[in-house]
């Protein structure tokens, strides 16, 4: 067996390993130590209630999915195309970057009732929370990687005569993937917690609405359960995100993991 495969092996055996030793101590601790069970719920119940209201469980989190993953690509391809058009037009970037910098330090979670006010308590108020949560991470990673691009490499492209715009396409944007990926990831963390906060202000429906419901019950069965799907719906989008890095920097290349640090 290769290194790379022991390394690829390694990746994936030791993260079920941590998350096996977590499931075994919250089972012992409800088993042997008596932990009451309004505290922490032992796997085997969460998984038990989980079989037992599968659809139930699935309709709620087809609705959180579907309006993250709405938020999650509006929020951030905003972020990215406000960017690179700041990038490639310095008047606007004078005008703009400041007061969005300015905007981005309000506290964005005290900003939901607000939302909820213009908006209703539907699924936009929702939806717009969370484009405003993933815009900024996405705008500041990719601002950074439009400037990433080496100074040998616009100057080559200049002794080339290549045009403004074939600079921007063939230089600056390969550069700026890694940092543009990045601010990707984040804001995919960012969509989850967006679509979860506004379902615990206005929502009827939702993992986040059942996280209130099973709270103010004291039925803490659900409430995991319904932490474990939110678990896997973030872990997909993200790692719909990676999987999309992967086929871009191919598409380019991939010689810029190096440069990718925010």
């Amino acid at each position: 067996m290769t290194n790379d495969a022991v390394i690829r092996i390694r990746r994936i055996v030791l993260p079920l390993l941590f998350i096996a030793a977590i499931l075994a101590y919250m089972e012992a601790s409800v088993r042997i130590w008596h932990v009451s069970p309004l505290v922490l719920a032992a796997p085997s119940k969460i998984f038990a209630t989980l079989a037992a209201s599968l659809p139930l469980f699935l309709e709620h989190a087809k609705q959180t999915a579907v309006e993250a993953s709405v938020g999650f690509v509006l929020g951030a391809l905003s972020g990215v195309v406000i960017a690179m058009l700041m990038s490639m037009w310095q008047p606007l970037q004078r005008a703009l970057y400041p007061n969005l910098i300015a905007f981005q330090l309000l506290p964005k979670i005290a900003l939901a009732p607000l939302f909820t006010l213009w908006l209703g308590v539907g699924a936009p108020s929702r939806i717009v929370f969370t484009i405003f949560l993933c815009f900024f991470p996405a705008m500041v990673a990719t601002m950074a990687g439009m400037s990433s691009a080496p100074a040998y490499a616009t100057t080559l492209a200049r002794s080339l005569k290549a045009s403004r715009l074939q600079t921007f396409t063939l230089v600056h944007v390969p550069f700026a993937v890694p940092f543009i990926m990045s601010g990707l990831k984040v804001a995919a963390t960012l969509a989850m917690i967006g679509i979860v906060v506004g379902e615990f202000v206005t929502a009827q429906s939702g993992l986040g609405y059942l996280i209130m419901f099973a709270s103010s019950s004291g039925d803490s069965s659900i409430l995991f359960a319904a932490l474990f799907l939110l678990c896997i719906e973030g872990l997909v989008l993200y790692g719909v995100v990676v999987i999309a890095e992967g086929l871009v920097q191919r598409w380019y290349g991939a010689p810029f993991e190096a440069t990718a640090t925010l």
